[in-house]
């Protein structure tokens, strides 16, 4: 259990992203009202109210491959084939400390040459339209001076999430989730083409992952895309059930 729990802060979003994400998915005048109702409520630190949060990096929990849910392994199975066909090997199988209406797995793989992290995700959340459940993937590359490079597979409602993710340290391209995965992979290597990354072991791999991943994180709870949970949150999403 993570001695506290976080959620995304969707008001802390400015206003041109928010208008830019809400287009994708509504019409004009109702895009409009959204984003400013939500960054409204952000220049008045009037955060929503959470429906699930997740302990900060760390709290996870580490499985088996066959500890992880069912429905996580039947949607990554044709994924997790294709990494295998890339010359990706696993490094770890974890469950999220989620409390609320949110499930969440994590996968962690390691190319051939040592120098690309593939972090498969599996998020099943109550959405719009009901339950959803999507499996983005990231692909990442370390080396000692920034940037940082990403090259991500995304649902298409979540390609806005590029100009949200604006990190100085990380170079950041999103692709929708119906390009092919080699051609995901082709593309992440030529991005590093030009730069020396780390070769890391397994071992070495999983610390450095860590590492960035907390580095990330601190930067959106500085954003303030992330917050902190007060207790009295805490009690109240615990008593929310996905179902």
């Amino acid at each position: 259990m993570a001695e506290h729990y976080y959620t995304e802060e969707i008001t802390a979003v400015g206003y041109r992203t928010l208008l830019k994400g809400f287009s994708a998915v509504a019409p004009a005048p109702l895009a409009l009202a959204l984003a400013a109702f939500f960054r409204l409520r952000g220049l008045l630190r009037w955060p929503l109210k959470p429906m699930y949060a997740s302990g900060g990096v760390g709290s996870e929990r580490e499985v088996a491959r066959d500890g992880l849910p069912p429905r996580a392994l039947s949607r990554w199975a044709p994924i997790i084939e294709q990494l295998a066909d890339l010359g990706f090997s696993p490094l770890r199988y974890s469950l999220a400390d989620v409390i609320g209406q949110k499930q969440q797995a994590a996968a962690l793989f390691l190319d051939g040459p040592g120098s690309t992290i593939a972090t498969l995700e599996w998020i099943r959340m109550r959405g719009g339209q009901g339950i959803e459940e999507k499996t983005p993937l990231e692909l990442n590359s370390y080396a000692r001076e920034d940037p940082e490079i990403m090259t991500a597979s995304v649902a298409k409602e979540d390609l806005m999430l590029g100009d949200l993710l604006q990190l100085d340290f990380v170079d950041t391209l999103l692709l929708p989730n119906h390009v092919r995965l080699d051609e995901v992979y082709r593309r992440h290597l030529a991005r590093t083409e030009g730069r020396f990354f780390y070769r890391m072991t397994p071992e070495a791999a999983l610390k450095e992952h860590r590492a960035r991943t907390q580095r990330r994180f601190s930067w959106a709870l500085e954003q303030g895309f992330v917050r902190p949970l007060t207790p009295a949150e805490v009690s109240r999403v615990r008593e929310l059930q996905l179902e």
